[in-house]
């Protein structure tokens, strides 16, 4: 996450050197940062690398991913962003490499409901961190918004029609 922010502030550079710092400003306060993070953390560096687990339990891990994130969206604000989505984890065991490493047998190839289940805990964890966030950057301007990737991949895995993707941040308002 540190390397896209120097990309970022790179990008911001140049881009305020061919327009202008003031026209440079607006052009990132209007425009959208999408943000994903998170899956190939748990996929890769959490459940296939051994070394996360010695270190981690999973709801430490989870806290230490969205912390994470909070950190790299409260550098992009500073740096002018004003319009954040932030997508939530994919139901990750329905991804086809996690259902592969982590399968029993050929024959049974169903999605893995414990994996599902800690995206699920952290996708919670997740909004409950960004509307706490957008409270806090609160500028009448700044809009952090949670883009729910969970869903739309259930359902799909799943053969149901349920597709939303857009979720405000209260945790505790109904969808």
């Amino acid at each position: 996450m540190s390397t896209q922010l120097d990309y970022f502030k790179e990008y911001k550079t140049r881009i305020e050197k061919t327009i202008g710092v003031e026209q440079a400003r607006d052009h990132i306060r209007k425009a959208l940062f999408l943000v994903s993070a998170g899956t190939n953390d748990f996929v890769v560096n959490y459940y296939t690398v051994p070394l996360r687990r010695r270190m981690y339990t999973v709801s430490q891990y989870q806290e230490f991913l969205v912390q994470n994130v909070h950190e790299f969206i409260k550098s992009l604000w500073e740096l002018g962003a004003r319009k954040i989505g932030v997508v939530g984890l994919p139901p990750m065991g329905c991804l086809p490499v996690v259902i592969t490493l982590k399968s029993n047998s050929i024959s049974q190839r169903g999605c893995i409901e414990s994996l599902s289940s800690v995206a699920r805990d952290y996708n919670e964890l997740l909004q409950t961190r960004l509307f706490g966030l957008e409270l806090m950057l609160q500028d009448c301007v700044t809009k952090i918004v949670y883009v729910d990737a969970y869903s739309p991949m259930a359902a799909m895995a799943h053969g149901t029609g349920n597709f939303n993707y857009i979720r405000h941040n209260d945790p505790g308002q109904k969808q």
